[in-house]
């Protein structure tokens, strides 16, 4: 992007594309990360990406260029490729396979490919996947050592999280886009000790539209969240300091482009519509729960008529949320014979 006001008044960038993690296409506004090339012009390192961004990363928080204000604070995103696909040597961290995930150390598939729904015909890249997580946890450690070599670790925000999970055969499914778990379940981990009560919060419900407000508590900016935000400020729950009362949810919502449901502390929903449809009034394909409590796997899809009462409260649910996001669905009622919208 050109540097105008596309550029979200970001000062300093290195944009590494493509999902081949060896081969990327570089972009910087700095030339010494790029050769000595100009902003703009196209760099190939041809390097592990995760080794190469963590590289430029030390040097920012180094401030060897004087590439910031080092009496200010900064903000740094990181947003890594691996472990996406392609799956395969020519895109591994092939020493990092070697080391931990051998045959010897792990003679079988189903010793990495552990939960009890995962097809290991379909999981056949475990090893790679691992490989690339276990090197990214690497740079990312190189990284907070430099924080604490500059002496600011303890007073960085640092938060860990993906933008989504990874079916690794479970289901017969590899990748994301669909309602199972395994897609759904990323981490939020958030590291500030000297902000943060330390500990695991397992009965909040936090979704995308919360990272935002959140992110904001923490940094002091809870009065300034705009209105329009529809995500919870959860911030409170996590600091030494604040300790108001936040109302949790009963379910978040669950988007796909032609799916809808409610993630709840026991259940999820999914009412999924059929791809293409000519006839408007049955492109309804399937409507079904998860009772995650006892069936941790999702080995069983639970019809509306099992679960009568249940199924009521998460259709309310569903439909309380498509109108409070304004969503499309609620727009145009769709499926409001099952769908229980106000």
């Amino acid at each position: 992007m050109p540097p105008v006001k596309s550029r979200h008044s970001i000062e300093y960038f290195y944009q590494s594309i493509r999902d081949t993690h060896y081969d990327p296409l570089v972009y910087s506004n700095d030339p010494n990360a790029i050769d000595g090339k100009k902003d703009g012009e196209l760099h190939e390192p041809k390097a592990f990406t995760p080794k190469i961004e963590a590289e430029k990363i030390k040097n920012y928080l180094q401030n060897r260029d004087n590439l910031r204000d080092s009496k200010k604070p900064f903000f740094l995103m990181w947003s890594l490729n691996p472990p996406h696909n392609p799956w395969d040597d020519e895109n591994t961290d092939m020493e990092t396979l070697a080391e931990y995930y051998n045959k010897e150390k792990y003679p079988q598939d189903s010793l990495l490919a552990v939960r009890d729904n995962a097809d290991l015909k379909v999981a056949s890249y475990v090893r790679h996947y691992f490989a690339n997580l276990t090197s990214v946890d690497n740079y990312i450690g190189q990284v907070l050592e430099t924080l604490e070599e500059i002496g600011e670790l303890d007073n960085t925000i640092i938060l860990f999280s993906s933008d989504h999970g990874e079916m690794l055969g479970s289901h017969g499914k590899e990748g994301k886009n669909v309602f199972e778990t395994e897609s759904l379940a990323i981490p939020f981990i958030v590291h500030w000790p000297e902000g943060l009560q330390g500990g695991t919060i397992n009965d909040v419900l936090f979704g995308g539209p919360d990272v935002l407000p959140t992110v904001m508590g923490l940094a002091g900016l809870s009065k300034k969240v705009p209105e329009a935000i529809e995500g919870i400020d959860f911030s409170p729950l996590l600091t030494k300091i604040d300790k108001k009362v936040v109302q949790k949810p009963e379910g978040i919502l669950l988007m796909l482009a032609n799916s809808r449901g409610v993630l709840t502390n026991r259940y999820t929903l999914c009412v999924d519509q059929k791809k293409q449809s000519n006839d408007k009034t049955k492109d309804l394909q399937e409507v079904y729960i998860y009772d995650n409590q006892e069936d941790p796997y999702q080995l069983k899809k639970l019809s509306l008529e099992e679960r009568p009462e249940v199924a009521a409260n998460l259709l309310s649910i569903l439909g309380k949320e498509l109108k409070r996001t304004n969503d499309p669905w609620y727009q145009q009622k769709k499926f409001k014979d099952v769908i229980r919208y106000e």
